[in-house]
């Protein structure tokens, strides 16, 4: 795509909110009344649910040129790249003729999502953009939830459902799975051996606030095959650490999981304090290296299993003793 002089007109990212067209802004109302076009992100104007949405308060938006285009649900980059090149040319096309243009996004179009690509793309042409938030769907679920996602200290993570989740588990806090519906099944999995370690509050809404709107609790009831608006929000609940003194679990350490195929770890002796002893009852490697003989523990996870605590001590109390 070669580059164009500035244009006059102007492109508007342009958040309708979850699904509830009264949670359209007032803001977002006046900037689409007075746009020359209305671009969506799909096959159809009917298809589209942010269209769908904005009717609703927006009544004769079909006054207005209508222009749907569809995106490709792909990830192969160059495929991607020739479909933002196309789309972004056809609006280029739009503003210089002085128009202003609004894209209809879900939600809000600084999280995850497609006009971000576009605005960036039509930016480094020189073009005009603006961005009018909405309301985020995470933010309207914790309110249909009658919940807080964070307080004090809480951090909280939003986790897109193309994350490789089972990294997720050693973050703290609040923790949003967006748009989780295709790995629904590996998630709930994940948070059920999760909550055998540690209480968690687990939540799964649904299209939240369509008609067609669902509500979970609890990790067991989570649906395993639920649509892809679907949000699930987990709180890691701080309670009282029993057997403290034997076990506790650092999971905001940087290097934390440091072995990966252990369900629970005991950071209590995280530097192993039995590595001196040549024969210990761990299952370490030998390598032998100019002429010396290397003791590597990498794969051994004997001092991070809880079950195992009593041992190390009777062998270091031993050791002390002479």
């Amino acid at each position: 795509m070669q580059k164009e002089k500035a244009q006059s007109g102007i492109l508007y990212g342009i958040g309708v909110g979850p699904g509830e067209p009264e949670l359209l802004t007032h803001k977002a109302v006046q900037v689409i009344e007075c746009c020359d076009t209305i671009v969506v992100p799909s096959e159809s104007i009917e298809e589209c649910n942010a269209f769908q949405i904005v009717e609703k308060l927006v009544p004769d938006i079909r006054k207005h040129q209508l222009v749907a285009w569809n995106f490709p649900m792909t990830r192969d980059e160059k495929k991607l790249e020739e479909a933002h090149d196309k789309i972004c040319e056809n609006i280029e096309a739009y503003l210089a003729k002085g128009e202003k243009v609004a894209f209809l996004t879900l939600g809000d179009p600084a999280i995850y999502s497609t006009y971000t690509y576009l605005s960036q793309k039509i930016e480094e042409h020189g073009g005009y953009t603006e961005m009018v938030s909405g309301v985020p769907s995470f933010c309207a679920v914790a309110a249909r939830l009658g919940i807080s996602l964070g307080e004090k200290e809480e951090q909280i993570h939003i986790i897109p459902g193309s994350y490789e989740i089972e990294e997720s588990r050693q973050f703290s806090g609040t923790r949003i799975y967006m748009k989780s519906g295709r790995k629904l099944k590996q998630l709930k999995e994940m948070l059920q051996k999760e909550s055998t370690i540690r209480p968690l509050e687990v939540y799964s809404v649904s299209n939240c606030g369509k008609e067609e709107e669902k509500v979970f609790s609890g990790v067991d009831n989570i649906p395993e095959n639920s649509g892809y608006f679907t949000i699930v929000i987990v709180k890691t609940k701080d309670e009282p650490v029993h057997n403290s003194s034997r076990f506790f679990e650092n999971r905001a350490c940087a290097y934390y999981p440091c072995h990966r195929d252990i369900e629970q770890i005991n950071c209590m002796f995280c530097y192993c304090p039995m590595y001196e002893m040549e024969h210990c009852p761990g299952t370490p490697e030998y390598k032998e290296t100019n002429g010396r003989k290397l003791k590597i523990c990498t794969n051994c996870t004997y001092p991070h299993q809880a079950e195992h605590y009593d041992a190390i001590m009777k062998v270091l109390t031993h050791r002390l003793k002479g």
